[in-house]
């Protein structure tokens, strides 16, 4: 069996093929910290909410923190803000890994391939040998995957798995020209829609607090608000009205400083430039989703002048899962290649 598996700095998503069905599993990649007293476990039993006894209270986890920490009057927290990693919390690793359990069933044989993604991962070594051990703890053997690339795998098949990927998601962004679904040339963004989030939430003085007094940046209200274009939920939310320009304008930046590094790697690039053009452009990830961002994104276009000619852009289908299912395709490749080495030397 071969699965993919995409690590966001949002979801854990895993996908698998088993008796003929896809099988997919997601958990919110989120965790949260309630006091411990009587009432506190009464109502998690009432809800049939699970949870973990720790030294600060009780512990939800995954979609279980996302859903309901907000009736504790707790905020639900990141366990990889900006796709990373956080230094010297034991704790977080162990969440991570408990939740990546969650969706990543015991392998049936030993070498099953674990086809991974992270946007987060590829600038951060340190991030990969952590996942690269919980995976194999589960016994598979990972294999490290770009998330552009898997995007064209999933949506690209009648341009014969060719052209660019532009992945805007939370953590980082990233940008894969892709030749018969091998990359020819990336380049990655270490900024993503938690960045725009915060520099929002920041510059409109958006906070909240939890019950010990703690004050957090309140990104929750921001993404919604910025995904959002109905004026009278920004007037629920106290939003300025200036929010909207100042979404734009960042979101506009992110587009613009991923495709001059982009363009950089490009004219470095022979093989990128012979390639037969113009050339399927495609986007995906959450911030793709938001609206007007193909307006957005073509505006930027106009003033980047990448070195390549493209088609108009598009928004990928089939969001969330794409990536996940362009995982698995690359997989069920990798392991049909591997197949075919034996016969290939016993008919040399």
């Amino acid at each position: 069996m071969t699965i993919a598996l995409d690590i966001g700095s949002h979801h854990v998503r895993s996908l698998r093929h088993q008796a003929g069905r896809l099988i997919a599993r997601s958990q919110r990649a989120a965790y949260a910290v309630l006091p411990d007293s009587d009432s506190h476990r009464r109502l998690l039993a009432d809800a049939n909410l699970g949870f973990a006894v720790c030294d600060d209270g009780l512990l939800l986890l995954g979609d279980a923190s996302w859903n309901h920490a907000d009736l504790f009057h707790v905020a639900s927290r990141q366990l990889l803000p900006h796709g990373q990693l956080l230094p010297n919390d034991p704790i977080a690793r162990q969440l991570l890994a408990t939740l990546i359990d969650s969706v990543l069933p015991k392998s049936e044989q030993s070498g099953e391939l674990c086809m991974m993604s992270s946007a987060g991962l590829a600038s951060n070594s340190e991030n990969i040998d952590f996942f690269n051990r919980v995976v194999r703890l589960r016994g598979y053997e990972p294999l490290l995957v770009p998330s552009g690339a898997a995007l064209v795998l999933s949506e690209l098949v009648q341009s014969t798995f060719t052209g660019i990927a532009l992945v805007f998601g939370a953590s980082a962004c990233e940008a894969v020209l892709a030749h018969r679904g091998l990359v020819v040339c990336q380049s990655q963004l270490s900024r993503g829609g938690d960045w725009i989030d915060e520099q929002l939430a920041d510059c409109f003085n958006l906070a909240c607090w939890d019950p010990s007094g703690e004050r957090f940046l309140d990104t929750v209200s921001v993404c919604h608000a910025r995904e959002s274009d109905d004026p009278t939920h920004r007037a629920a939310l106290a939003i300025d009205p200036e929010f909207p320009a100042a979404a734009q304008a960042a979101l506009s930046g992110l587009m613009t400083d991923l495709l001059t590094t982009f363009s950089d790697e490009l004219m470095n690039c022979r093989r990128a430039l012979d390639l037969p053009q113009p050339l399927t452009l495609l986007c995906g990830g959450g911030l793709a989703q938001s609206e007007r961002f193909i307006e957005y994104l073509h505006h930027v276009l106009a003033q980047s002048r990448l070195p390549v000619s493209t088609r108009p852009a598009r928004v990928a289908r089939g969001w969330p899962h794409n990536i996940v299912r362009g995982l698995l395709i690359a997989g069920e490749l990798e392991a049909a290649t591997a197949s075919e080495l034996p016969q290939q030397r016993r008919a040399a």
